[in-house]
C-alpha cells in the first residue's frame, strides 16, 4: 500500500497470522525509488533509480515462537530502518552503490543494470 510519505504504513496482523497457519515463511522486500518511477495518479512510469533490498527471511519456526503482533512490529521497524538508510545513502540522482538498479534513465557509474 502506498502512503503519502516516505514513512511505512502499520502493518497488518492478517498475514503474520496467515503465514502463521500456513507455515510459510515471510521474505520482506524493501523498495526505494518506485514514487519517482511511478508518481501516484499517473499511468506511465518515469526515468528513476529504483533500489530494491531483500532483507532477511522469517522463518517459520520464528513465527512460531513469537506473537504475529510481535513480529509485525519488529518488522515494520527494521524496513522502515532501511528505508531511511537508504534515503540517507545517497541522493535519489546520485546513487553510487555497487548494489543492482534498474533504470529507464543513464545508470550511475560503477552501478549494474538488468538487461531488458
Amino acid at each position: 500500500t502506498r502512503s503519502h510519505s516516505n514513512k511505512l504504513l502499520p502493518f497488518k496482523r492478517g498475514p503474520f497470522l496467515i503465514a502463521k497457519e500456513m507455515q510459510v515463511p515471510i521474505l520482506p522486500i524493501v523498495i526505494h525509488g518506485s514514487r519517482q518511477a511511478m508518481p501516484s495518479g499517473k499511468i506511465w512510469p518515469h526515468p528513476a533509480i529504483v533500489k530494491v533490498e531483500i532483507l532477511d527471511l522469517i522463518t517459520t519456526t520464528q513465527l512460531q515462537l513469537t506473537e504475529p503482533n510481535e513480529i509485525s512490529l519488529q518488522l515494520w521497524q527494521t524496513m522502515q530502518e532501511k528505508l531511511t538508510s537508504l534515503e540517507n545513502e545517497a541522493d535519489i540522482n546520485n546513487f553510487s552503490s555497487p548494489n543492482c538498479h534498474l533504470s529507464t534513465s543513464q545508470p550511475p557509474p560503477g552501478s549494474t543494470v538488468l538487461p531488458e
